[in-house]
């Protein structure tokens, strides 16, 4: 993924916040994605919760659920009280427990691996790093995306629970992160039946 061709061109990013932007992409500790909870606004994409529970369907069919650090993936307007029966959100495992778990599964693989997922070069991870609601840095999986009740995420916020913000460039790249990882064009290999 080209950064800065992405932020120029995909409207993503407002044009007079193109060039900070791209200043940030260029600090690779990711440090300024995070920031405390948001003062103005209660509910924004991105913003982290605590103890959020997250459900898979495992290999057997079963369903699984763990209580999580989050992030919400839902767009603003979409949070506003009565907007929606459900919120979006993705777990933040603890980056150092993630590194260690795939260390021992496989050294070899996974030294690059945690590389470019520090780097924030693979799709479906999108890292924050180290700050005070995560110490050892985290990794943000979108490729475990689940659905909560409003009413629930409604709770969370009433006993706060919200941890933290994005940043107006961490909130960027969020969108760059998530278009990517949801949206990124197919390979042309990949052979689709023409309309009829």
């Amino acid at each position: 993924m080209d950064l800065e061709q992405v932020a120029r061109e995909s409207g993503l990013v407002r044009p007079e916040h193109v060039t900070k932007l791209l200043r940030s992409l260029k600090d690779s500790n990711f440090g300024w994605i995070v920031c405390s909870p948001s003062e103005t606004e209660e509910r924004l994409q991105g913003d982290l919760f605590a103890q959020m529970p997250v459900a898979l369907i495992d290999a057997t069919g079963r369903v699984r659920s763990k209580n999580f650090t989050v992030m919400v993936i839902n767009n603003v307007c979409d949070l506003q009280r009565g907007r929606s029966e459900f919120v979006t959100l993705a777990p933040v495992e603890d980056f150092e427990r993630f590194a260690a778990a795939m260390l021992n599964k496989d050294p070899l693989r996974a030294r690059p691996l945690l590389e470019n997922i520090r780097a924030n070069r693979i799709d479906e991870f999108f890292y924050l790093p180290n700050c005070s609601v995560l110490p050892q840095g985290g990794i943000v999986r979108f490729d475990l995306l689940s659905s909560l009740s409003a009413t629930f995420y409604e709770n969370a916020i009433a006993s706060g629970r919200r941890l933290a913000s994005l940043t107006q460039d961490g909130f960027y790249f969020l969108l760059m992160k998530l278009t990517h990882f949801l949206a990124r064009p197919e390979s042309p290999d990949v052979m689709r039946e023409k309309q009829p």
